[in-house]
């Protein structure tokens, strides 16, 4: 074999170690960051179930537009509440 072609084949092996020395990194590169994505994969819908946890123990138990609120009756009527514990029924006294 002569020189020239034995220099070509080393140029040539060096080239075929160096990209597969690249492809190995670029390899444990894109591993890194998947792995990296699902981190905050994971993160994220943790955040969402705390915010929506954290949504529903502010909700009151009874929406404002359902909630029913009592009368309160004025004190120059004298009337008094008959049989509806929310106050809604309410008759004159006697």
């Amino acid at each position: 074999m002569s020189r020239e072609l034995r220099d070509e084949i080393a140029a040539l092996n060096d080239t075929v170690v160096n990209l597969v020395q690249g492809m190995t990194n670029l390899t444990q590169g894109l591993s890194r960051v998947q792995q990296m994505v699902h981190k905050a994969q994971r993160l994220a819908r943790a955040t969402q179930q705390n915010l929506r946890d954290a949504q529903t123990q502010r909700q009151p138990v009874l929406p404002a537009a359902t909630a029913q609120v009592g009368v309160i009756p004025s004190m120059d009527n004298h009337r008094v509440a008959a049989g509806d514990p929310a106050g809604g029924i309410f008759e004159e006294e006697d």
